[in-house]
């Protein structure tokens, strides 16, 4: 996103459809990782994402799906837009 901050509730973010430069939908916000000042740093997606949110990783293999939150071009409407 742009370099100037923008307050943006888990509640609308948990759930958020992600799309792709195509326009594509490739997921859904699961979970979020914040950094200790609470800015969001990247967000999981998938049902590795909800395995691991919910300390059933070892039931399913992979990794979550991460997106860092650089990649994002815009939140808005409850969807996560990327670059």
């Amino acid at each position: 996103m742009s370099t100037s901050s923008r307050r943006i509730w888990m509640a609308d973010l948990i759930g958020s459809r992600v799309i792709d430069r195509g326009g594509n939908q490739v997921g859904r916000v699961v979970e979020a990782r914040i950094d200790a000042r609470y800015r969001v740093t990247r967000v999981l997606l998938g049902r590795y994402a909800w395995a691991q949110r919910f300390h059933l990783g070892r039931l399913i293999k992979g990794p979550p799906r991460e997106v860092p939150w650089d990649q994002v071009a815009r939140f808005e409407n409850f969807r996560l837009y990327l670059k």
